[in-house]
């Protein structure tokens, strides 16, 4: 991904005003993951781009719910489209796990429901692949 792709244009489709362009829905997404998880996503990007989706975070200020659906099942789609497999499993559950609860909670949640292992959704699948994949 070069940063020529990005949807440089000075039209700001704000997220209230109707359609966005790349650039403001992968803004929105990361919006939509939370700090940590689009932290880890903007460090994989040029300076430029981290700049060009900055400027979009700044510039929305409400996500409605429709957008919200229409942006992550976009990016599910791509998301399906661009990875052969996403690594889930009971390794990143308690990672994971620790890192938000500290281990002895990770260990006591894993414990109730390592027998109920439920599948990895698209919220997972987005966070965890390459954010460059994303924006194709």
């Amino acid at each position: 991904m070069s940063v020529d792709s990005l949807d440089q244009s000075s039209e700001a489709a704000t997220p209230e005003g109707g359609a966005l362009n790349k650039t403001q829905k992968l803004a929105a997404l990361l919006v939509m993951l939370g700090p940590e998880s689009a932290a880890v996503m903007l460090k994989r990007f040029e300076p430029r781009e981290v700049e060009a989706i900055a400027r979009e975070m700044t510039r929305s200020t409400l996500i409605s719910r429709e957008q919200q659906e229409e942006i992550l099942q976009e990016f599910s789609e791509v998301a399906l489209a661009a990875s052969t497999g996403v690594s889930a499993g009971l390794d990143f559950a308690k990672n994971t796990l620790e890192k938000a609860l500290g281990s002895f909670k990770a260990s006591d949640v894993l414990g109730r429901v390592v027998t109920t292992r439920a599948s990895s959704g698209a919220m997972q699948a987005i966070a965890e692949m390459d954010p460059r994949h994303i924006r194709t």
